[in-house]
């Protein structure tokens, strides 16, 4: 859990973001590790990690990664992780506050060896992260995402 100071300003009140964690089988044998963003779609939270858990087996390329399924549930339904006027600056949020406190905390390896992924919404998500913060993630993987107009940007 972490407390965003941008959030919590434009809400006027603090305002947390969750995520769950899924930590490589060698935690700590290593300096630092790649790590991979998992949004969820519509109607998913952090508590999702727990499908990562029967997806990641030994010997795995996501055995060395560590895992996040952060929490894009706002009170309006889904955040897709986008700025905007009516529900705040949520990619912001999660791109300069969120993720680098997360790997502070738990050795990520930086942009360069950072992902984000999704499905359905977490799909237009995670899209729309790497084309708005193209600095912040090494690649993505949108899988079957809301529909998509980049006219909007």
């Amino acid at each position: 859990e972490f407390v965003s100071p941008a959030l919590s300003e434009f809400h006027g009140c603090d305002y947390t973001l969750r995520a769950g964690v899924l930590l490589p089988r060698n935690f700590g044998d290593e300096d630092s590790y790649p790590v991979v963003y998992s949004v969820t779609g519509f109607g998913g939270s952090y508590e999702d990690i727990r499908n990562w858990e029967k997806r990641v087996t030994p010997g795995s390329p996501l055995d060395d990664c560590i895992v996040v399924v952060p929490d894009a549930n706002n009170r309006y339904g889904h955040s897709v992780f986008c700025d905007s006027a009516c529900i705040g600056p949520w990619g912001r949020a999660l791109v300069t506050e969120f993720i680098p406190a997360l790997e502070a905390e738990f050795s990520g390896a930086g942009a360069e060896h950072r992902y984000v992924t999704g499905v359905s919404s977490g799909g237009w998500s995670s899209f729309w992260l790497q084309v708005t913060y193209p600095e912040a993630f090494a690649g993505c993987w949108s899988h079957v995402p809301d529909p998509i107009d980049n006219r909007l940007r």
